[in-house]
């Protein structure tokens, strides 16, 4: 959408459904990564909606992506079966650079700051140093 004057002007659609992720933009192109029924990930271009890529991924439940150091990080999977995921932010293609058997909590993201990653467990807050 682009806010104007007058109201909210529609500048594209895709036929996509989730319940409740929030994409992620970066340098202009928006990443969406969800679905349970039918999960994929996908990039697009926020003035256009042309689609760069898209691919199936594992189902997953309600956990946005965040972006740091060129890089999208978001949460796989649904209830105890979790991993944490990393692929570069560029809209050439999908690339995943890493995964982690990390059980996260369903329906969280992580959060980034200062080099380190803090991800929700079932009874504890992790953090790993991504510095290195």
């Amino acid at each position: 959408y682009r806010l104007a004057a007058g109201g909210a002007q529609q500048l594209w659609s895709l036929p996509y459904s989730d319940r409740g992720a929030s994409p992620v933009i970066h340098n202009g192109f928006v990443y969406a990564i969800g679905g349970w029924q039918k999960p994929h990930a996908v990039c697009v271009g926020l003035e256009t909606g042309k689609v760069a890529w898209e691919v199936k991924v594992p189902a997953t439940e309600i956990s946005s992506p965040i972006v740091a150091d060129g890089k999208i990080w978001y949460n796989f999977g649904m209830f105890e079966n979790t991993s944490l995921y990393c692929l570069r932010a560029t809209p050439e293609q999908y690339t995943l650079l890493g995964t982690a058997a990390i059980p996260v909590v369903t329906a969280t993201s992580p959060a980034i700051v200062d080099g380190r990653i803090y991800l929700r467990l079932v009874d504890a807050v992790a953090c790993y140093d991504l510095r290195r």
